[in-house]
Formats: structure tokens, C-alpha cells, sequence
């Protein structure tokens, strides 16, 4: 008798460790962000954001050097291959378009057309 309450109240400690667990996790995850300009001038033109019609828009300036933003803008690209109302625009902030190009193609996002570089000043 005893195991089986004792089995119970594992198992039942175990399950609120992991639903706490994922959510601090979702909590920890979500960042304020500053809203998206309404145009980007970057290297092959200008991107009108407005203009894409998706439901749900996320975008990152990211750089090569920084391991963190990298990360998170191929957790986005990723995230918006999955679901077609999201659309997530990579802004990459490298010295040259050559070092761009190839962290994309390091990346796998090589053909991600909203991956656009923007020439620093």
C-alpha cells in the first residue's frame, strides 16, 4: 500500500517539476522588442515589412561574431519555415557581404530571402 501512494506521489512530483520546467522556460523566452521600422534599406534595395501581408512578422539583427544573436535568428528562420502566417526577417549587421553569405550558407539559410545584409556606417 504504501508504494503505490508512494509510486502516486513521484510520479505526481515529477509531473509539476516538468510543467513548471517548461514554463519558466516559455517566460524566460519571451523578450520585449522594439517595433520593426517601416522600411529597411539594406544592400539589394529596400524591404517594406508592411508589404510581406504576414500575420505574424519577427525579425532579429544579428551578427556573425555574436554567437547569441545568430542562434536565435536561426531559431526564428526555423520557426517561420514551419508556419506560413510567420514570416521572420534576418538582418545581418557584418562588415562585408561575403562574410554574410557565408555564415548563411554555414547556417543552412543560404536561401531565406528575408536574410538581407545592411552595411554598417
Amino acid at each position: 500500500m504504501y508504494k503505490v501512494i508512494f509510486s502516486i506521489f513521484l510520479a505526481a512530483t515529477a509531473l509539476l517539476l516538468i510543467s513548471s520546467h517548461q514554463t519558466y522556460a516559455s517566460h524566460r523566452s519571451c523578450r520585449a522588442t522594439a517595433p520593426l521600422p517601416e522600411s529597411i534599406v539594406h544592400d539589394g534595395g529596400v524591404l517594406v515589412p508592411s508589404r510581406l501581408g504576414a500575420e505574424k512578422l519577427t525579425w532579429t539583427v544579428w551578427s556573425s561574431d555574436d554567437a547569441v544573436s545568430r542562434l536565435r535568428n536561426a531559431m526564428l528562420a526555423a520557426e517561420a519555415r514551419k508556419d506560413p502566417a510567420v514570416m521572420h526577417i534576418g538582418i545581418n549587421v557584418d562588415p562585408s557581404a561575403a562574410l554574410h553569405h557565408a555564415v548563411l550558407v554555414r547556417d543552412g539559410l543560404e536561401d531565406d530571402s528575408l536574410q538581407i545584409h545592411v552595411t554598417p556606417r
